[in-house]
């Protein structure tokens, strides 16, 4: 299709002016393309510029301009479907967004390439360091796990870059960055983290916007404490931490993490004043528990809170036993009518209802079997820390 006929109601503004890696080095056109493991390319091994044009990338945009919604794309179309916001809806609203689709006809060649390369939002996960092993979670995006499972050494820590590379990375293309996403790994021990604050502090580009999602456990990271950056921030500074339970759960959780220390570090950053969204991977784990964990987000003064959909098969509340579901159910919708019409729970009750509501064959579930490996790992017991569950499983 000729550039005079190009589409844009399903344009989506990442794929033109984002750089999304893995701590393995390999680049997505953002996060969500994780599951499909299509292999855009390896910054660790090739120049970013020529991955950027590559034959995937380059479909993807054509695609897009065509009015497609490719099957990668699906998450945010389902959830546009659903009537709820997505990552596309909202990255599109941001002002380096619109500025990036307004040029995208002189920016974009006709087989797709681009004749100029400007990445304006990072989502770089430099390497796999993290001190906790969440459940949910695995060694490509936990070193704490990696090592647990006795993988051999080099994979312990991933790391898309060795150091000098990385901060050339990031000295080249810092200058045009507006907005990025720290994840990890946990970001707030990583120190290409620190570099990148640092490096913006001397640029005077405190007016980027900065999103984390972190597991809170620690503020300091080889002398330097993150709250001094964020103390003197101009742009918006958005702190997701992940907190899925309270108490002995969340330590069943996040494994590794301190409670004590994760409920210390939350309050000083709601009574300093910052913009705090929890984020909660919601799951077979803590399905009955989330009413609970938001009158405890609203105790310590948090009145918004993010809710993400697990999809795996160990976690997804769609293949959860029936009597389990309907029990979810009822509890969810008491909690409606307990909590209000709070954004968090309002964004995210299509979603959570349809799962509960749908009828699944729950043999698609590796729930029990998974629990269970993680306790022999572990010498933990799920069913102890979680005894309200025990009567939807025979154990």
């Amino acid at each position: 299709m000729s550039k005079d006929n190009w589409q844009y109601n399903t344009i989506c503004a990442l794929p033109w002016t984002h750089l999304a890696s893995n701590p393995d080095g390999s680049i997505m056109p953002c996060c969500y393309y994780y599951r499909y493991k299509k292999d855009y390319g390896n910054i660790a091994e090739e120049d970013f510029a020529k991955l950027y044009n590559g034959e995937l990338f380059k479909e993807l945009r054509l695609d897009l301009l065509n009015g497609n919604k490719p099957k990668e794309c699906e998450k945010c179309f389902n959830r546009e479907a659903l009537g709820r916001g997505s990552m596309r809806t909202q990255y599109n609203k941001t002002d380096w967004a619109q500025q990036t689709i307004k040029e995208i006809p002189s920016i974009t060649n006709e087989d797709g390439s681009l004749n100029k390369i400007k990445i304006k939002y990072w989502d770089v996960r430099f390497s796999n360091i993290c001190n906790m092993a969440c459940i949910m979670c695995g060694s490509d995006f936990s070193s704490k796990w990696a090592a647990e499972l006795g993988e051999n050494k080099d994979k312990k820590l991933l790391s898309n870059f060795e150091k000098s590379k990385t901060y050339q990375f990031i000295d080249d293309n810092i200058q045009d960055v507006e907005e990025i996403y720290f994840a990890g790994g946990e970001p707030l021990i990583m120190d290409e983290h620190y570099y990148i604050m640092d490096k913006l502090v001397e640029l005077g580009k405190t007016d980027v916007r900065l999103r984390y999602n972190t597991n809170l456990l620690k503020m300091e990271h080889k002398g330097k404490n993150v709250l001094d950056y964020w103390k003197i921030w101009k742009g918006n500074l958005d702190i997701s931490p992940s907190i899925d339970a309270t108490g002995a759960r969340a330590e069943y959780i996040r494994y590794g993490t301190d409670w004590n220390k994760v409920d210390r570090n939350l309050r000083t950053l709601v009574d300093l004043g910052f913009k705090v969204q929890p984020l909660v991977a919601v799951g077979i784990h803590n399905i009955l528990h989330l009413e609970d964990l938001y009158k405890y987000f609203i105790s310590i003064g948090i009145n918004t809170v993010g809710f993400n959909m697990i999809d795996n098969k160990n976690f997804n509340i769609l293949w959860a036993p029936q009597k389990l579901k309907d029990d979810a159910l009822t509890l969810y919708n008491t909690a409606i009518n307990n909590l209000g019409n709070r954004d968090g729970l309002k964004s995210a009750t299509i979603e959570i209802k349809t799962r509960l509501e749908t009828k699944a064959d729950p043999s698609h579930s590796n729930f029990l079997n998974y629990v269970k490996g993680i306790d022999m790992l572990r010498n933990l017991n799920f069913f102890e820390t979680c005894p309200e569950l025990k009567a939807y499983y025979e154990v």
